[in-house]
């Protein structure tokens, strides 16, 4: 996960206050640490020093058994302000009280409002992440390996080399790029010089009122179709709201397509960032409606492959009807 995108990512938790995920994902990518040594982290296991802008956590699960009760330590100005301003918002005994389901999904959910790919973009890509950008930024093997206390400088020296390589094949679609880029424009600012105190970065944020509106101009900015933040519902966990039709992707003869079609969530974005087309749909028998994943838009070219359940659906079908599907 590229720092970029981790900034983009916490902002919206901040903005939003969602302080238990967004402290989370920043001490996960920060710390170099694995999903389940986030989750069972308390709060009272993490200590900031603001004069000298360091923050010690301590881990109570590692990877070994053997090795309980570790500690990092790390000097980052933005890092421990915004983890300072942080805990003093939060009252529960967990950092993340709930359970870890919730926590994969809600970051998912993050994900999906910038329109970042689930295979790319996992709560594990945190520690690769981390990790790689510190290695970038400060040239110190010994560090990287220190914190993310692998066994020696070759076993952090192969981790690093498969990282960076996979963060290479990792591409952002245009649709990404622009609404992190917009993202990041207004969030920056405020995390340059909140020494102690973050409430200056919110100045750069619309009020809470308008931040729908405010993130449905920077999606019209990057001319992909409209989106709605991701809205929490109870026990923590993040659903993304119902995404609406309409920008310049959909053509005046897909929109009236749309206003007949119960559009599914994989057409959002049709034709550049949707999904595959819905083979259910090709033969009107798709029962999950606006729920389905697949896309109910017409494509110029089919696509090559298939998934599995659409294989063995067509597979069922009547050679008739077989032949009309894929024709």
């Amino acid at each position: 996960m590229p720092w970029r995108v981790l900034q983009a990512l916490v902002g919206l938790c901040w903005h939003e206050r969602w302080y238990h995920l967004g402290l989370c994902l920043l001490l996960g990518f920060a710390f170099f640490l694995r999903t389940q040594e986030v989750l069972a982290l308390h709060v009272s296991d993490i200590e900031v020093s603001l004069p000298a802008n360091s923050i010690v956590i301590r881990l109570r699960r590692t990877k070994t058994s053997k090795q309980h009760l570790q500690a990092l330590t790390l000097e980052h100005t933005a890092v421990a302000a915004l983890t300072a301003f942080a805990l003093k918002e939060l009252s529960d005994v967990w950092l993340w009280p709930w359970s870890p389901t919730l926590f994969r999904t809600s970051f998912t959910s993050l994900c999906d409002f910038f329109f970042l790919t689930p295979l790319s973009f996992v709560p594990y890509s945190l520690r690769r992440g981390g990790a790689t950008h510190f290695y970038v930024v400060l040239k110190s093997l010994d560090f990287v390996m220190v914190q993310g206390r692998w066994k020696d400088q070759r076993t952090c020296r192969l981790y690093l080399d498969d990282a960076r390589a996979m963060l290479v094949n990792v591409t952002l679609p245009d649709a990404s790029v622009t609404l992190l880029r917009q993202f990041r424009r207004h969030l920056s600012t405020g995390w340059v010089g909140c020494e102690g105190d973050c409430t200056s970065a919110y100045k750069w944020w619309p009020p809470a009122g308008e931040f729908v509106q405010w993130c449905w101009s920077l999606c019209r900015k990057a001319a992909v179709v409209k989106v709605t933040a991701p809205a929490p519902t109870s026990g923590g966990h993040l659903r993304v709201s119902k995404l609406h039709q309409g920008s310049q992707l959909l053509d005046a003869e897909n929109l009236a397509i749309c206003n007949e079609v119960n559009l599914s969530r994989g057409s959002y974005g049709h034709p550049n960032v949707c999904a595959r087309p819905c083979i259910l749909f090709l033969c009107n028998k798709c029962y999950k409606g606006n729920k389905c994943g697949f896309c109910h838009l017409p494509h110029e070219s089919r696509p090559r492959t298939l998934d599995k359940q659409q294989r063995s659906y067509l597979k069922e079908l009547p050679k008739v009807t077989f032949l009309k599907a894929l024709s």
